[in-house]
């Protein structure tokens, strides 16, 4: 191993309330995760950045060249040529998205791109891409570890999004978070509750675009002010519920809130009529995860359905 080698590491994430409304300044629980994303950053004199990416198998899924001088011209011309930057990639769209980010660090940080020798940036994943737990988010954090550049810059010049993955992939407990007129507003928070081990995480054989779903809930018409009030009450009642029975009511209203507003079925009325317990979709509606609360282990249930990734929070969250 390479002794010149820098690394950094950040959590993965899961939202437990306030998805979609958290946009407009609900309060949301997140938890960050035990599996996260590593980054390994070992200078060359090839005066490339040369990015590798590894899935938690250890397989490669992405490489790509990035001339930093190019970045830096695209910068300073105000152009924003994306593809010039890249020498090679098994990837294009993945590598458009990798130099935006970069072009984000650049216009902070102009003197890295101008003095730093080139560098290899070797990332490795430690849970499924296909999780939704925050490949992307993970990633944005460690670069900026790496470049000493506000995530959240980051973030707004490239993906997007309310920034709660961001503030997980930092932390090393449960927060609620929030945006005040689009600065974000985190607080530790303690979710360690005696019914931790009746909560299960099922994984919907699928990966839902989060993109896609902030795009549906911002073609609403207006606003929605009492959506967000009673989200953010919802996050207050799940931190001081300690009981099972009242959480998984809260986790049913949150559904019915969601549901109502986007005019779509919760994850238990499409596919889970018959489920004895509390079901409750995170993040982007339609995929990633689900939050199981139920009184008995409900693998078996889920197996027999054809869903075979069921992780308990013990195992899950940090």
């Amino acid at each position: 191993m390479q002794n010149n080698a820098t690394r950094y590491y950040s959590h993965g994430k899961l939202l437990l309330s306030g998805e979609y409304l958290i946009l407009d300044g609900a309060t949301g629980l997140a938890l960050p995760t035990k599996a996260g994303q590593h980054l390994e950053a070992i200078p060359n004199s090839d005066r490339v950045f040369r990015f590798t990416s590894t899935n938690e198998k250890g397989d490669t899924w992405f490489r790509a060249s990035i001339s930093p001088q190019r970045i830096l011209e695209g910068v300073e011309s105000g152009q924003n040529k994306y593809s010039e930057a890249i020498e090679d990639t098994t990837d294009t769209g993945v590598a458009k998205t990798l130099v935006k980010m970069l072009m984000a660090i650049c216009e902070v940080q102009p003197g890295l791109f101008d003095k730093a020798p080139g560098l290899d940036l070797n990332s490795h994943l430690e849970f499924p891409r296909d999780w939704g737990l925050g490949s992307s988010s993970t990633f944005i954090n460690n670069l900026a570890q790496w470049s000493q550049t506000d995530p959240y810059a980051i973030l707004k010049k490239s993906l997007g999004g309310s920034g709660y993955d961001i503030a997980c992939a930092a932390s090393e407990t449960p927060l609620t978070y929030r945006l005040n007129k689009g600065v974000p507003v985190i607080t530790e928070a303690i979710f360690d509750k005696p019914f931790k081990d009746q909560l299960y995480f099922i994984h919907l054989n699928k990966k839902q675009n989060s993109r896609q779903g902030i795009a549906s809930y911002r073609a609403l018409a207006q606003r929605p002010e009492k959506a967000i009030a009673e989200a953010s009450e919802i996050t207050k009642a799940m931190l001081s519920s300690e009981d099972l029975a009242a959480f998984g009511e809260l986790l049913d209203r949150h559904e019915t809130l969601i549901g109502k507003l986007l005019d779509i079925k919760t994850v238990k009325e499409e596919h889970f009529p018959d489920f004895e317990g509390h079901l409750k979709s995170l993040g982007a509606w339609g995929g990633d995860f689900i939050m199981a609360a139920t009184e008995k282990d409900p693998s078996s249930y889920f197996k027999d359905r054809g869903y075979h990734t069921i992780v308990p929070y013990r195992d899950m969250i940090l």
